[in-house]
């Protein structure tokens, strides 16, 4: 009797073959791909990490056909790449420190400013130099000089003129021409030379006027004479 003819393994059909072609291609080249992309995002280096460490090794097959098969060996830890921006920042910190240094330096070798109030002060005087240099406001103008004093008015009256011969009838010259003055209490009449009042003094009379000098200021005035 023959024995039994073991049934044919059972065909893989194309499109599955095709899906695991795709998977392991991708398999191999994520395994090839190198460590150096240092702006990939840490999730996306864990998920490499993850799939390039192989699963661990149970030391014996699982079918329990053959001898234990010994667990391959864990690969070392691999040092973990710096990113630029640490490298920028690390730059950047290392040149702030060496900018402060110099200046501090500078400040000790200038006369040893390093107290606080110090550099306010030159804080202060620096301000002062770029402000604006605005010229003094101009003095102000000089008050203008008082008035020359004046005459005051001429405090009475003329109400009247007359002439008055000259002296005797046989005595020759012209009639002499005399002005009436008058004021609230008194009457006046007056020629060519006479002072009223002791300040007023009678420089000429003429038909409707009469010419006076202030003697106090040497001003003259002209009173005419009042209508009726």
């Amino acid at each position: 009797m023959k024995p039994a003819t073991p049934p044919p393994p059972p065909a893989i059909r194309p499109g599955l073959a095709i899906g695991l072609l795709v998977v392991l291609g991708l398999t191999v080249w994520q395994a090839t791909q190198g460590d150096d992309a240092e702006e990939l995002a840490p999730a996306a280096r864990g998920a490499r990490k993850q799939a390039r460490t192989p699963a661990p090794a149970t030391g014996a097959r699982d079918d329990g056909l053959g001898p234990p098969v010994p667990a391959a060996a864990t690969p070392a830890p691999q040092p973990r790449l710096r990113s630029a921006t640490g490298r920028n920042n690390e730059s950047a910190a290392e040149t702030s420190a060496a900018l402060e240094a110099a200046a501090q330096r500078l400040v000790l070798a200038s006369g040893g400013l390093s107290a606080r109030g110090d550099f306010a002060a030159l804080s202060e005087t620096g301000r002062k130099a770029w402000s604006a240099n605005l010229p003094p406001p101009p003095p102000p103008a000089p008050a203008p000089p008082p008035p020359p004093p004046m005459a005051p008015p001429f405090p009475y009256q003329m109400v009247g003129r007359w002439e008055e011969p000259a002296a005797g009838a046989s005595a020759p010259g012209a009639p002499v021409p005399m002005a009436v003055i008058s004021g609230p209490t008194n009457t006046w009449v007056l020629k060519a030379g006479d002072v009223l009042d002791g300040q007023w003094r009678v420089d000429s009379v003429s038909s409707g006027a009469v010419q006076f000098t202030y003697l106090p200021l040497s001003q003259s005035q002209t009173v005419s004479m009042k209508r009726p």
